[in-house]
């Protein structure tokens, strides 16, 4: 289906509520560049390969072998449903997008040399300005339980990532999302599990994000706090990255 106007041509409309694989038939040209998701349950779209394949090769699946590759826009036209952003068997789709507000679209690129696909921003209809990263410094031995982010409008966590200079005896790391009058550590775990402070020095970790969309957004006046827990003794130049969409 075309929608064709001044400003833009969406080259597909779809509604769907389960899985969605992009693929581009043998001897077509150039990829899709608009597809618009219409929703009935939360849905999943897979992209493309990003290896460029011959303009007249058999098969689907495939950029064509024109150009370095080419950029995509993803929109979600559902306020209740979500739809993610999955890269295809080979390839690897760096800060993995969840269009989770009404009219939210990303925008990607693929490299094919490094057989990635890359956000290159985020946005939910108007109002939105694309992902961005928070990050503290210098958690020590000596730091408490922590405010890292008062949120002034509506964000979604995507990433927690971690690492630090000297190592703890046996410190954690978790980080919650605080409403209202929560006190620090009264809020809810945005982490599946708790980050280890003690590991190898230098070394950049990722925590593991809850399952629930409503866990990782945030609304004005929302704070995610760091819960340190177990013995910090000897923890040095420890930094907390976190990386948001605002929708």
């Amino acid at each position: 289906m075309a929608i064709n106007n001044a400003l833009v041509q969406v080259e597909a409309v779809v509604s769907t509520a389960t899985t969605i694989t992009l693929g581009y038939s043998a001897g077509q040209t150039y990829p899709m560049r608009y597809l618009v998701v219409e929703p009935t349950g939360n849905t999943t779209v897979t992209l493309p390969l990003s290896t460029p394949a011959l303009a007249n090769a058999s098969g689907s699946n495939f950029l064509p072998g024109s150009g370095p590759g080419f950029p995509i826009t993803i929109m979600n036209t559902s306020g209740t449903y979500t739809v993610t952003v999955a890269a295809a068997s080979g390839d690897t789709l760096v800060n993995v997008p969840v269009l989770s507000g009404q009219y939210s679209a990303v925008n990607l690129f693929a490299v094919p040399s490094e057989n990635k696909w890359y956000t290159s921003s985020t946005a939910s209809g108007s109002s939105g300005f694309g992902t961005f990263e928070v990050t503290v410094n210098n958690l020590a031995s000596t730091s408490t339980s922590q405010t890292l982010f008062l949120s002034d409008a509506a964000y979604l966590v995507t990433a927690v990532r971690e690492i630090h200079g000297t190592a703890s005896s046996s410190g954690t790391l978790q980080v919650e999302k605080a409403t209202g009058t929560q006190a620090i550590a009264s809020g809810t775990n945005i982490l599946t599990g708790t980050v280890s402070l003690a590991g190898t020095a230098n070394t950049v970790l990722s925590g593991t994000l809850v399952a629930t969309t409503s866990t990782l957004t945030l609304a004005a006046g929302n704070r995610l706090n760091a819960i340190l827990g177990g013995t910090l003794t000897s923890l040095a130049n420890a930094s907390v990255t976190i990386t948001m969409t605002r929708l």
